[in-house]
């Protein structure tokens, strides 16, 4: 067929025609489809009956509307830029930037799994391997966030001028969730270290994932944008919900809002 269209071509003095891409639908585009339809579902869900919704917000003030927006994309702008901390290699910005947008999506979707994936896919899409990949996009992230906010939220309490009650935790739920991860975390030692062909197999990775770990924090540059641009993030979520609580006429405490915000996350 690639010869007689040559011959094709030559016989009448024109350039040979392109071929027409075949278009098939694959499994990933199926499943991407889906987690998009799951998305837009949510978001409607939260959004409630259209004439609820409108008649709660039309007698907002828009400015403080376009603020909060404006904001609260801005959080994925300093979680972006957070994001290169994470890693001993050089990102791009702009695509750092777009997958925390991804993130927030697909975060409705499949909630906490789903930011894990698309960060080591992102890393993997960049040229580092599955463990290392692991280490900054899984874990490493959210650690240095959840560390952050934490201690936002006592500088927030010791700040705020209101008095916060948080309620009555079950401490006892918690402390059964922590021997759970610890005996999870023992178990999985336990057959790493005592089957020799797992060993040989997953101690590799762990040794470069904890490499690229300790790169982090031991380098004061990464170290500074994981610290700044986390606090950054969660001043601009507050900045965000004041400027929603303000287009209502309303106020608040900033530092009320930031401690009620981290905390109810946190949580």
């Amino acid at each position: 067929l690639d010869e007689l269209r040559r011959v094709g071509a030559e016989a009448t003095a024109s350039e040979a025609p392109e071929l027409r891409r075949l278009y098939r639908v694959q499994p990933r585009s199926l499943l991407m489809a889906v987690g998009a339809l799951v998305g837009v579902g949510v978001l409607l869900s939260r959004v409630g009956d259209p004439e609820v919704f409108w008649n709660t917000v039309k007698d907002a003030d828009w400015w403080f509307v376009a603020l909060a927006f404006v904001l609260g994309i801005g959080t994925d702008v300093a979680f972006g830029i957070t994001f290169l901390g994470n890693v001993p290699i050089r990102l791009p910005v702009w695509p750092s930037i777009e997958l925390q947008s991804a993130m927030s999506f697909s975060n409705l979707a499949v909630p906490v799994a789903a930011d894990t994936a698309l960060q080591v896919r992102f890393l993997q899409k960049n040229g580092l391997d599955l463990g290392s990949a692991v280490a900054p996009g899984g874990i490493l992230s959210s650690v240095s966030e959840i560390i952050v906010q934490v201690g936002l939220l006592f500088l927030a309490i010791w700040l705020a001028p209101d008095s916060i009650d948080f309620g009555r935790i079950d401490t006892n739920q918690i402390v059964v969730l922590v021997l759970i991860a610890v005996l999870l975390v023992g178990v999985a030692m336990a057959v790493i270290f005592g089957v020799r062909r797992i060993r040989h197999r997953v101690l590799p990775p762990i040794q470069r994932a904890l490499a690229t770990v300790w790169g982090a924090v031991k380098t004061p540059s990464r170290l500074a944008l994981l610290i700044v641009g986390n606090v950054v993030a969660q001043c601009l979520y507050a900045a965000s919900l004041l400027a929603c609580v303000e287009a209502y006429g309303s106020s608040i405490n900033f530092w009320t809002l930031l401690a009620l915000n981290i905390g109810i996350s946190v949580i």
